[in-house]
Order: C-alpha cells, then sequence, then structure tokens
C-alpha cells in the first residue's frame, strides 16, 4: 500500500467500532470517556490486514500513519552492520506503532502472523491530540513504556545466561498475553515464535536456542511444534529468568 512492499488490504468484513473495542483497555483510547468514543471513531482511518511476514514498514522510512495492534503479533528488530538482525521486542494487542511526528523510524516491523491494525493518519492524531490532550499524555506512557521495555532487554542480553534470557522473554510474553486475552484459559496461549525469532531476540545462536528449549521441555515447563510455544509450568519458569537476580541477593 505504501512505499511498494507493504502490503495492507483494508479490512473488508464489518469493522469494530471504537465503542466495541476489547482492547480498549490496553490502547491509545483507554483514557476517553465511553460516552466519547463515536466522537474518537472519526480519526480513524481505516482498519487494515496485514499477513503474516510481510513488512508494516522499514527502518527509516517516514511514514505517515500510526497504528493500533488490533489482532496478532509483530515484531520489531533492527539490522545491525554486520547484517545480523537484532529483535528489540514483540508488539501484541493494543500495542502502538508507526509514526513519530515526521521523523524517520528507527526500527523494522514485521507481521509474524496476520495481523488487524486499526489506522490513524498523523495529521488527524495531531488534531485529536490538540483537542484531547489526556489521549496525548496516554500516548507518551505508552511510549515511555516501550523505551522501558527495549532498554530493559538490551540490559539482560548482556548479563544473563542463555536460559535465563529465553525464560524471562517468554515469561514477560505470558504475562503480556494473559493481560490481552483476559476470557482465555491460560493453557491455551500459544505464541507464534520460532527459534530463530528467539534468537535473534536473546542474541545467542540457534545451536543454544535449541538446547535451552530441549532443556526446558524436558523439564516439564514448555512444549514447542513448528513455529509454536506453549508454557506449562510458569512458576519454574519465573524462577529460571529471576535465578540470577536471586543469587545475587543472597
Amino acid at each position: 500500500m505504501k512505499n511498494g512492499y507493504t502490503q495492507l488490504r483494508v479490512r473488508t468484513e464489518k469493522q469494530t467500532a471504537c465503542y466495541q473495542c476489547p482492547i480498549r483497555n490496553l490502547a491509545l483510547f483507554e483514557a476517553v470517556d465511553k460516552e466519547l468514543l463515536d466522537w474518537t471513531q472519526k480519526f480513524r482511518s481505516q482498519q487494515y490486514i496485514l499477513d503474516a511476514r510481510r513488512l508494516l514498514y522499514r527502518e527509516d522510512d517516514t511514514v505517515s500513519e500510526s497504528y493500533t495492534l488490533f489482532t496478532g503479533w509483530i515484531m520489531l528488530f533492527k539490522m545491525l552492520p554486520d547484517g545480523k538482525r537484532q529483535v528489540l521486542r514483540f508488539a501484541l494487542p493494543g500495542d502502538f506503532l508507526g509514526s513519530r511526528g515526521g521523523v524517520p523510524v528507527n526500527h523494522s516491523a514485521l507481521a509474524i502472523t496476520e495481523c488487524v491494525l486499526c489506522g490513524f493518519p498523523q495529521d488527524k492524531l495531531n488534531q485529536l491530540f490538540a483537542e484531547r490532550s489526556e489521549i496525548a499524555a496516554t500516548l507518551v506512557g505508552i511510549q515511555q513504556r516501550d523505551m522501558t521495555q527495549c532498554y530493559n532487554h538490551m540490559i539482560n542480553v548482556g548479563q544473563r545466561s542463555a536460559i535465563e534470557s529465553i525464560a524471562g522473554m517468554l515469561i514477560d510474553l505470558y504475562d503480556r498475553c494473559i493481560e490481552c486475552h483476559r476470557t482465555a484459559r491460560p493453557e491455551t496461549i500459544w505464541f507464534p515464535l520460532s527459534q530463530e525469532e528467539i534468537a535473534d531476540y536473546a542474541g545467542i545462536t540457534l545451536v543454544h536456542v535449541s538446547r535451552v528449549i530441549k532443556e526446558l521441555r524436558d523439564q516439564g515447563v514448555l512444549e514447542n511444534g513448528h513455529r509454536k510455544i506453549r508454557i506449562l509450568d510458569t512458576g519454574e519458569l519465573r524462577r529460571i529468568a529471576n535465578a540470577s537476580t536471586q543469587t545475587g541477593a543472597e
């Protein structure tokens, strides 16, 4: 739809109204009173479909539209000078992506699964923020939260062992998924992650990831299949993720 490689498609089925949004408590309009949600609807352009394995945007693009992720998983990453890929974080429903007010984006965004996104053109966002300062404040809070996630992740990459880093990533995603799927049973949640994506997040080799996943599977902590992981023992996974912290406190 833009730049020749982003293939957003307008959602042809009935589009979800803002007042019916099941993830509103996680997203930009959290601070908006329910009676104003019909008013906020006019600032959204469309709901879009982005197919799995398609880029939403590339690093250094200047994008004219922002997005709230409605369903699906998106991976945010940077390409390093040596050609390696460093995954920064995984966007889940409710996360805000895209425009930085005319400043080129500093990362790429790739759909891991088929995604539905709510689009907000920059000029409409500017109008919205001018009229409702509490929504602008919510966006600042969302961006600070996302930056903190990335900052903590970068620190942990250098300080944790491979198994601690992967366990920390999985338990963080588990907790975020529980928040997104309030009515889902925890044992039904699958993560659509490949071992390559985990390696690029943790900053370790595929061989290390394979060994760690096998160790966690043998311990009964998780099960995995083709590009899927399911957590079976969250208590043990948390213990492993926090092992170095607990050791240092003793």
